[in-house]
């Protein structure tokens, strides 16, 4: 027993060193998410370039310590979802395999830390990112910061020079705040760095915010720039000491919880908190930042791993998740909340709209807030201003916009939350609760896209007292800001007078805050700023013949009576409504009723019919906008792409099992099978030739990704002749522009059949396509808008941006595209204040910008964002004839 027992100890010590030397034969290891039902993109490209340059690699797709130890560098791709049995403890895993045992870690493309990505879950290396300060730039070229190869540790690129501007394959890139580290590249437009390495405890770290694809889809290898830096930067994590540390069993894994400091060294009094994602920082951080608050931004999930004291912070706002996002908050971070509150902390919490469970066992229940009866949604179109009562007792009104998910409270308790104040509906008449007076400070049933900057700033001077001259002078330089933008404008006789009111209130605020009466100054120097838009309004020349249309989601509207008459009042000429299908008489689609809808739709009206009648009695054009692949329960063709599996295929999944099509009344089948274009050729033919319609709009005219299904393959070869020997690699590389050109057939065709519909039943029609902005973006997409220049009326890139600079160079770019006898012309889809930023003015000053370069008009995305208090601007402004 004793000679067997030793001959297994030998044995299982034999298959460990040769365990070890098999693993060990791979310098550098990749993630690969999608082998074990996770979702990975860009590895192969990554595998294939490293192998090329005789660098060993190889695939793992657990973040064990086990897998880790195996590799001296790891690297992880483009990761939306992780492996299906991953490690519970992946994240403190990757902490010690870099700053215990020695390894290094390449972060890639939103992996970085984009909330998208789990990897943007926890702050694991703040020694180099700032967490939460991950951003997406819709640019395909970047600017090279590398420093001199003669006074650096490593030549990070070589051939390259700092200040050198490149391009990098796909047609975006992740970018960052960098707290430590060397940085290699930096978006050219806000300077944030793009890829940045650098050591942490005994190991190495790279963040690398390219993605190694092309815009049609995937790439079978890196190019140029992208392939550079990766080769580079792992030639720099291997040349470190390496791995200090080599047996999972000795590694000191322990749950990494860092300090305040390590997130944002609380360079300010106040803290933002809330998710990552596109709302909060592009509607809520400009809007913040815009009241004139200095905050420190903090992602929601940071509260998992530390509590928050008022040592802290003094003043927090707090943007409570959306009911479908609770399941991602813990309960622990609502608990941190209160324990914040009842620390004496104060709070601004904002319900940013459906209540979830968490939200009312936490945030309301605490506070006395209880629901009247069942929580239901509101209608958008209903909820247009708020009124208050302020810190000084004045009755004060904001022409607010809705939400589409706010959810009416009832009234609090006695003792509890004061109510202080009210939605008020198009009548005038108030409608919820918007306001309450709490404890700690205010509980706010509004949301993240109107102008509420009054309100913040009141409420944030009100708090945190000390705070008020800082918000004050930061509202001033705004001010000032804003009449040096003006500077250029002559102005009208009433905006003249404008003009000197403003300077005159602000001479006021100036003098209010001389006195340490900082409240008043806040208001008044609020009052002089719009009192200068409405100079710059008044001021602005009434065009004739232009289109003024806007997008409108009739589904969550009220009666059409009430929208068209407020839409004509203000100048627009149409009306682009969406979200009817199923909601007219149709051989299409099924009744496209969801569960408890009581707004139009719900019942037999034909309300594509109510909408044209309506529409045309104010003197409004108004035709539909069709999403233009999907397809719908009810018709042949979502039974047939269900049973036969018509899905989009990513790269990432080609050979996987099948991901069957989501419990979902529409569907966006793969654009090749010939079915799905007829079908969206179909849906315009059948309103053309029903309804009085003025316009046709296909929205979503294009690829949502690359598909690389099986059919695809056998259709590309047939139609084109090309042979493929490998799959889908061939059509990644070499056959990439064939590829991509194939993929455009079925989206022109589509235009062009609905063209020659048009000609043939009712030429008065005009046909508008919305576009993916710029020709590298929409060639990607397989939107080839530049070939249909005969075929369309409209081209609508969707220009949601606040940066009038970037805007008016797309307009430049796709005039340069459309010839001057073609019938297209350029009609932007602009964006109201209050959508990724951008204050009245400066949406103002874009429509000058649209008039000088798109006299044909613009259409504003979407109704429900446009606040009344924009309409008056442009009902005095621009549009007042």
């Amino acid at each position: 027993m004793q000679n067997n027992r030793g001959f297994k100890q030998i044995a299982a010590k034999l298959a460990a060193i040769l365990a070890a030397g098999a693993l060990q034969s791979a310098e550098v290891g990749i993630y690969v998410a999608a082998a074990d039902g996770g979702k990975s993109v860009g590895n192969m490209a990554i595998k294939n370039t490293l192998a090329d340059a005789g660098i060993t690699v190889d695939e793992f797709s657990s973040m064990s310590m086990a897998n880790l130890l195996q590799f001296r560098a790891v690297i992880i791709p483009n990761t939306p979802v992780l492996a299906q049995h991953e490690d519970p403890r992946w994240s403190d895993n990757l902490r010690a395999y870099v700053s215990e045992c020695g390894g290094a870690i390449i972060f890639n493309h939103d992996a970085i830390g984009a909330e998208r990505s789990p990897f943007g879950q926890l702050p694991l290396f703040p020694e180099i990112v700032a967490p939460g300060s991950v951003e997406r730039a819709a640019a395909a070229k970047i600017k090279i910061v590398v420093p001199d190869a003669l006074n650096a540790d490593f030549d990070y690129l070589p051939g390259y020079q700092a200040g050198q501007e490149a391009a990098h394959m796909y047609s975006d890139h992740f970018m960052f705040e960098q707290n430590g580290g060397t940085a290699l590249l930096a978006d050219i437009a806000t300077e944030k760095i793009v890829a940045a390495a650098g050591t942490v405890g005994a190991g190495r770290v790279v963040f690398n915010g390219l993605f190694g694809g092309h815009p049609a889809g995937l790439a079978a290898a890196l190019e140029g720039l992208d392939r550079e830096l990766m080769l580079n930067t792992v030639k720099w994590c291997l040349a470190g000491k390496g791995l200090v540390i080599t047996d999972p069993a000795r590694a000191k894994v322990s749950e990494w919880r860092p300090e305040i400091t390590g997130m944002t060294a609380a360079r300010n009094r106040i803290a933002m908190i809330g998710s990552a994602g596109f709302d909060i920082r592009n509607r809520v951080v400009p809007k913040i930042e815009r009241s004139g608050l200095a905050v420190d931004f903090i992602p929601v999930h940071f509260l998992n791993v530390r509590d928050l004291s008022p040592d802290d912070y003094k003043l927090i706002l707090f943007f409570a998740p959306l009911r479908w996002e609770e399941d991602h908050v813990p309960a622990a971070t609502f608990e941190k909340i209160n324990r914040f509150t009842q620390a004496g902390g104060k709070a601004i919490i904002f319900l940013q709209g459906g209540i979830g469970k968490k939200v009312q066992a936490y945030l309301l229940d605490p506070a006395g807030i209880t629901p009247a009866g069942q929580l239901v949604r509101d209608n958008p179109a209903n909820l247009r201003a708020v009124e208050w009562t302020d810190t000084a007792g004045h009755t004060r009104r904001v022409k607010e916009i809705p939400d589409n998910w706010i959810t009416p409270l009832g009234e609090p308790e006695a003792g509890k939350a004061q109510t202080i104040g009210y939605w008020l509906d198009y009548k005038e008449e108030r409608r919820s609760p918007a306001i309450f007076r709490t404890g700690y400070g205010y509980l706010l049933n509004l949301n993240i896209y109107g102008d509420c900057r009054m309100f913040l700033a009141d409420a944030a001077a009100a708090l945190l007292p000390e705070s008020a001259p800082d918000i004050f002078n930061k509202l001033l330089q705004e001010y000032q800001a804003n009449v040096k933008q003006t500077g250029d404008r002559a102005f009208s006789g009433p905006g003249r007078n404008m003009r000197t009111r403003a300077d005159e209130l602000r001479g006021m605020a100036a003098a209010a805050a001389a006195a340490g009466e900082h409240a008043q100054a806040i208001q008044l120097i609020l009052q002089a700023e719009s009192e200068l838009v409405r100079a710059y309004a008044v001021s602005m020349p009434a065009a004739q013949g232009e289109e003024r249309i806007v997008f409108t989601f009739a589904r969550s509207l009220p009666d059409p009576e009430i929208i068209c008459a407020r839409l004509a009042g203000a100048g627009f000429t149409g009306i682009a409504v969406t979200h009817l299908e199923g909601h007219y008489p149709s051989k299409l689609y099924g009744k496209n009723v969801q569960p408890g809808e009581t707004h139009p739709g719900a019942d037999d009206t034909d309300w594509m019919q109510k909408w044209v009648d309506t529409a045309h009695k104010h003197g409004l054009k108004i035709g539909p906008s069709f999403s233009a692949f999907s397809v719908y329960a009810g018709s042949p063709e979502y039974a047939r792409a269900m049973a036969e599996d018509w899905r989009v295929v990513p790269g990432g999944q080609v050979g996987k099992p099948p991901k069957p099509f989501p419990e979902s009344p529409r569907l966006d089948p793969c654009r090749s099978r010939r079915e799905v274009p007829d079908y969206a050729i179909a849906k315009a033919r059948e309103i053309i030739e029903r309804y009085p319609v003025d316009y046709i709009f296909y929205d979503y005219i294009r690829w949502s990704e690359t598909c690389y299904c099986n059919y695809c393959m056998e259709k590309f070869q047939q139609d084109t002749g090309v042979k493929i020997e490998k799959w889908p690699d061939d059509v990644m590389g070499k056959y990439q522009e064939a590829y991509n050109d194939w993929r455009a057939r079925p989206v022109t065709r589509v235009i062009r059949t609905t063209a020659a519909n048009i000609a043939g039943i009712n030429p008065q029609i005009k046909l508008g396509v919305f576009t993916f902005r710029g020709q590298r973006e929409s060639w990607g997409k397989g939107q080839y808008w530049w070939e249909w220049t005969n075929d369309t009326d409209y081209v609508m890139p969707m220009v949601y941006a606040p940066d009038n600079r970037t805007m008016e160079e797309l307009f430049i770019e796709i005039n340069g595209l459309l010839p001057a006898g073609g019938r297209a012309r350029l009609l932007p889809a602009l964006a109201p204040p209050g959508v990724k930023g951008g204050s009245d003015l400066t949406r103002l000053q874009q429509l000058d910008l649209q008039r000088q370069y798109a006299p044909a008009g613009a259409i504003y995305f979407s109704y429900y964002l446009v606040s009344d208090a924009f309409l008056d601007w442009l009902r005095m402004g621009p549009w007042r004839d």
